[in-house]
Formats: C-alpha cells, structure tokens, sequence
C-alpha cells in the first residue's frame, strides 16, 4: 500500500500591521529599560552627594552652595543656610584663640589637673579660656576677642532673637544653653556645634532631599511671573503690613 506523504505548509506570515506593532513595543521596553537605567543612575548619584560638600561649596553647579542657597530662597527657608554660614565664619575667626577642644569624649583618657562637667560628652572648662598667640600683644588681642563678642551678637541678633524675621528653629533644649553662653561671655566656637547640627539635620530631612531631586527648580520659580493680587488685597496690605513668613523648611 503506498503512503501518501503529508505536504506541511508553512504557516502564513504575520500581516504588515502585527509586525509594526511588535517593533513599537520592542522599541517602547527598551525605551522604559533605558529611562529607568537613567533613573537609578540619577538616584545613586544623588546618594553620594553628601550635605556638607554642598554647604561648603565643594561641588560645581548644579549642586554648589549657590544654587543650594537660591533653592532654599524659593522654599522661603534661606535663614538655615545663612545661619549655618555666619557659624562657620565665626569658627574660622575664633580658632587661633581657642586651639583645644572644649567637647571630649568619654573614652578618651582625662589629663589630670583639667576640669570637666560630667555630660554626654565631657567639657573641658578650661578651654573656654581664650589664648593670646604667640607674637600677638595684648591690645591686638584684646581687640580680637571684642571683634568675636561682635560676631556673636550679630549672630545672635540675627538668628536667634524672637523678634528676627530670620530666626532659626531651634528647640528650648538646645536654646537656652547657647543663649546662656552670651550672659557669661563664653566665646569658644563649639558652643554653637548643638544648633549648627540641629539645623543641618533639619535641611538634611527635607530641603536637602527635594534640593537633590530637581536642584534647579529654584529658575523655573524665580522665573515664574507673580500672579497679580486683586486691587482690594492690595489696598488692605497697604493698610496692615503682614510680618515676613519665616523658615518653611520642615521642623523637626
């Protein structure tokens, strides 16, 4: 009996329409692989980019300290910056003469003859003491010492008065201790550490991270014509001046 062999045709080809539709969404898949690629890579960048080489103007646009300051303007919480600058300042001015540290550790071996508060961290009282450098006299050091009493006033003036439109949010712990050190004329550096800290947490925690995601929304903002106030607001600004908002960065 002779076997007929079965002819296998191939199966018709895909219509012109299916296949345009595969290559759109292969090309669609890579396109997403890619933005997302470029998305981690964005995220892990940021990552790196650490606070203080912002605030220290270590890093080129469009992370440096002045695009971090502008930012901060638009969020309407510029005062935390100036406040972490006016601190620096004064630390560079005031290191010559108070070359210990004032804040010791714990587990670090005490020298005799040395008086320490018992604290979280130990305080050298001596080092509060400031010391005339070598080849200074006597008038130009006390004339230094005046200029770091000023700096100091002025930032307590401008950071730290109740009634200043830049004061800064620092709570009543971490308050009182450092407005105490102006009555008793304590003028180390490190007595501004605690509220220097507490601030940079509080950029760290929001301004920081929006800063990090889109660090140039600040242009689009500044840029952004102001929407006209209705005749009758005006009128009733002029008629009462409302005080400046302060800081709008979060409070912790």
């Amino acid at each position: 009996m002779t076997h007929l062999k079965r002819s296998h045709t191939p199966a018709p080809p895909k219509c012109l329409e299916q296949m345009l539709q595969d290559d759109v969404r292969r090309v669609a898949f890579f396109a997403v692989m890619q933005d997302s690629t470029a998305s981690l890579s964005k995220a892990s960048e940021a990552k790196k980019i650490a606070i203080l080489q912002v605030i220290r103007n270590e890093l080129p646009p469009p992370h440096s300290h002045d695009d971090f300051f502008q930012f901060l303007k638009s969020e309407h919480c510029e005062e935390n910056l100036k406040f972490l600058e006016a601190v620096h300042h004064y630390e560079k001015a005031a290191k010559p003469y108070f070359p210990h540290p004032l804040h010791i550790h714990k587990s670090l071996p005490q020298l005799p003859g040395k008086q320490y508060e018992s604290k979280a961290s130990l305080v050298d009282l001596s080092a509060n003491e400031a010391v005339k450098p070598q080849g200074l006299s006597q008038a130009e050091f006390e004339k230094a010492l005046n200029q770091l009493r000023d700096m100091r006033s002025q930032i307590k003036k401008d950071f730290l008065s109740p009634d200043s439109p830049m004061e800064i949010n620092l709570t009543s712990k971490l308050r009182k201790p450092l407005m105490d050190t102006f009555q008793e004329d304590l003028l180390h550096p490190e007595h501004f550490e605690p509220a220097y800290d507490h601030i940079v947490v509080i950029l760290k925690s929001d301004a920081f991270r929006k800063f990090l995601r889109n660090p140039s929304a600040w242009k689009s903002k500044m840029s952004a014509p102001a929407a006209e106030e209705p005749k009758s607001q005006v009128a009733f600004a002029n008629a009462k001046q409302v005080p400046k908002k302060k800081g709008g960065c979060q409070i912790l």
